[in-house]
């Protein structure tokens, strides 16, 4: 049975056999994370959050990827979008 190459978790994200990278879990990592560590020449930190911009999970191009430094930013950035309550601080 094949165990590696590209695969489509349950919740929508791509998963990508990476068993030597830092963050692999099960030996395998998000793609749209390794995506963003190639566009930047790093890895990313544990804090980081990658978001799509276009809401598809699947659609790991990097013109559809922003990096966050962490969830509160990412978070701040939701509420922003939805006209919440900071969205009076724009």
């Amino acid at each position: 049975m094949f165990k590696g190459g590209r695969i489509k978790h349950g919740d929508g994200y791509i998963l990508i056999y990476a068993p030597t990278h830092p963050a692999a879990n099960h030996r395998y990592v998000f793609e749209h994370r390794l995506v963003m560590e190639k566009t930047l020449g790093r890895y990313l930190t544990r804090e980081e959050i990658v978001h799509h911009i276009d809401g598809d999970k699947a659609n790991n191009v990097p013109e559809n990827l922003m990096l966050f430094p962490n969830e509160s930013t990412h978070q701040y950035y939701h509420g922003k979008k939805r006209g919440g309550l900071n969205a009076s601080k724009r």
